[in-house]
């Protein structure tokens, strides 16, 4: 018959409960023969430790919570991908599991009880409006440890891109290229890595002389199909653009196809340039130029700045930006 628990465990051997736990964990503080029967008596009976039972004995829940807006989560496969594995890595370094959760909606109540349930250690959220940062204040008051990733607040350390620089030197590319009407297809409303690659477009189109337009500025909403609708509003205007910015990668592609569609080619009539260098941009048809940030290093940075705030709990927040990089290839 199976242990089902260390305390039956330590009954059946007359061992103490600490004991046991230290050679579960390989620790070298126990005799050898003590250490021989217990390995012998878990061979034969096919132990399995629970290891959240383990933890709440230790209070120290080494579980951390990953949580993605359900739309970024579902439409925004290989930035999810990379945000896991930066993540994970962090988490497989310092002996803490990974829980992926997704909210339709940022839902700090269910955050504090996943914390006061001790089910998680920590939490990390995942892109988070600007009006959704507001509710952080709540999460502090029940002391629940917070990283933000791709969003930014007073109220909690901040992981990002330098998504302004990203919009500038994508823009200003554009412009270098001799592109005169440059429009952008922006994200989602109060995202902010979508507001700061806006920013960083406008602030381009100033510092080279080139007037901002309002019609030359279409939401894609960070998908392929709302893109494709939106390049092709940008290409009915009387004066069409010869040069589109999508915020990200995935409303590039969007972006060229309608281009195609509409018999122009790219980058002859109209370049076209994305954001966050996904795996598929090296083999479109054409190659697409893109803004590359390092997301999995970001999201391991984030990951190991929660485990060190849980850790060591600090009352002054910051925000790290990582660099850019612009990977120029045929579509601009």
């Amino acid at each position: 018959m199976s242990v089902k628990s260390l305390e039956e465990l330590a009954r059946k051997l007359n061992i103490s409960r600490r004991t046991i736990s230290r050679v579960l964990k390989n620790d070298k503080n126990v005799a050898e023969e003590t250490r021989g029967r217990i390995l012998k008596h878990l061979d034969k009976e096919k132990y399995f430790p629970n290891i959240h039972a383990a933890s709440l004995a230790s209070k120290k829940i080494n579980v951390i919570g990953l949580i993605f807006p359900r739309d970024t989560f579902i439409n925004t496969d290989f930035f999810a991908i990379d945000t896991i594995k930066g993540v994970a890595r962090a988490g497989d370094e310092n002996n803490y599991q990974l829980m992926i959760f997704t909210q339709s909606k940022f839902d700090g109540d269910q955050c504090i009880q996943m914390y006061k349930s001790k089910l998680v250690g920590g939490l990390i959220l995942v892109a988070i409006s600007k009006d959704d940062t507001e509710k952080l204040e709540e999460l502090r008051k029940h002391e629940v440890p917070v990283a933000l990733l791709f969003a930014y607040s007073d109220r909690a350390d901040s992981f990002g891109c330098d998504n302004r620089k990203g919009g500038y030197i994508a823009t200003k590319h554009l412009i270098d290229t001799g592109r005169k009407r440059i429009a952008f297809i922006h994200g989602h409303e109060n995202w902010f890595d979508a507001e700061e690659r806006f920013k960083g477009y406008k602030q381009a189109l100033a510092d080279c002389g080139l007037p901002f337009r309002p019609d030359y500025v279409e939401r894609g909403y960070f998908r392929y199909e709302d893109a494709a609708i939106a390049t092709r509003k940008l290409l009915s205007l009387d004066s069409p653009p010869d040069g589109i910015f999508a915020a990200n990668d995935r409303m590039a592609i969007g972006a060229i196809k309608a281009v195609k569609d509409a018999g122009k080619r790219v980058p002859e009539d109209v370049a076209v340039i994305g954001f966050d260098n996904i795996p598929i941009c090296e083999l479109f048809d054409p190659p697409i130029t893109t803004v590359d940030q390092p997301v999995v290093d970001i999201s391991y940075e984030a990951a190991s700045g929660l485990l060190n705030s849980i850790n060591s709990p600090h009352k002054k927040f910051f925000t790290r930006l990582f660099d850019p990089k612009l990977i120029i290839r045929k579509s601009a």
